[in-house]
């Protein structure tokens, strides 16, 4: 195999195309190619592939460091033109509406220039692998002794005692938000990534140790009134939010890493978010 190959150069002795790819996917993730909104959603099953990219968010800034780094597929949780389910996506006019926007068209045609190709493994990855996105947070916030069980997608952590203040500081970012009192103590925190409906977070407080809950994001009208309500009836319980994206960031190693054990002979990078994109605005009202 050659040593310095160049960006769209084929792999002689290998020859894998994007199509391989799906194949993979297929029989080892149970990824089912009528899945609406994941898959290949950009690009052609006949590109060679040249090396792959993992991330969370299939960002401009992620296609850049892709095309830099001489890749040329994407493997992510995100949808690179803004759309997450059927549910949200669905509604009347949404998609059609979303390919419209500029900057649709020019990130389209960024990734098709560089004859890149965008795979969407959300739902085959969570089928596959429930706990990934938590067990992936979990380490990378350095919480030791992580507990759960088959099929659960939280998982639980004992920490040193501490209070929901300092726990806020230990998580990087300037983007966190709270629900419940700063000074409340923890030593058992429930990890919840992506959106924390009600129904996740009341499986996580079925343990009535766990005194705090770290989670990517809640509907405002659903899962915070569910928190203030838990609060309410008298528990101790913090909420803390790091952002949907943020939370399932680390992922994208698991991701990696995965994707190393089923496709050897490809180079394969981690791309994470560069920064905490969403942030706090502190200071007097304007």
């Amino acid at each position: 195999m050659p040593q310095n190959v160049g960006f769209g150069q084929v792999y002689e002795d290998i020859g894998m195309k994007v199509g391989d790819v799906l194949e993979t996917l297929s029989s080892r993730l149970g990824w089912k190619a009528d899945t609406p909104l994941e898959g290949l959603l950009a690009g052609s099953a006949d590109i060679v592939v040249s090396g792959i990219s993992t991330c969370a968010m299939p960002s401009v800034d992620v296609v850049r460091r892709t095309i830099a780094a001489k890749r040329n597929v994407i493997l992510c949780d995100g949808h690179p033109f803004y759309l997450y389910d059927t549910y949200w996506s669905g509604l009347p006019g949404l998609q059609e509406t979303i390919d419209k926007l500029p900057e649709t068209a020019v990130k389209r045609r960024m990734i098709e220039d560089a004859g890149i190709a965008v795979i969407r493994v959300h739902s085959a990855w969570q089928a596959a692998q429930p706990a990934s996105a938590a067990q992936s947070l979990a380490r990378a916030l350095k919480m030791p002794a992580v507990k759960g069980s088959a099929g659960q997608d939280f998982v639980v952590c004992d920490i040193p005692a501490t209070s929901v203040a300092q726990l806020a500081q230990h998580i990087q970012g300037d983007g966190k938000r709270l629900i419940g009192n700063r000074d409340w103590p923890v030593s058992r925190v429930a990890i919840i990534p992506a959106m924390a409906t009600p129904a996740r977070l009341g499986d996580a407080l079925r343990d009535q140790a766990v005194d705090a809950v770290i989670a990517g994001e809640v509907i405002e009208w659903e899962g915070g009134p569910y928190m203030i309500d838990v609060q309410g009836t008298g528990r101790k319980c913090a909420l803390l939010l790091i952002g949907f994206a943020n939370s399932l960031d680390p992922d994208a190693t698991a991701l990696a890493q995965w994707a190393k054990g089923n496709f050897p002979n490809i180079p394969v990078d981690v791309l994470h978010n560069r920064s905490d994109f969403i942030w706090s605005v502190k200071g007097p009202s304007v």
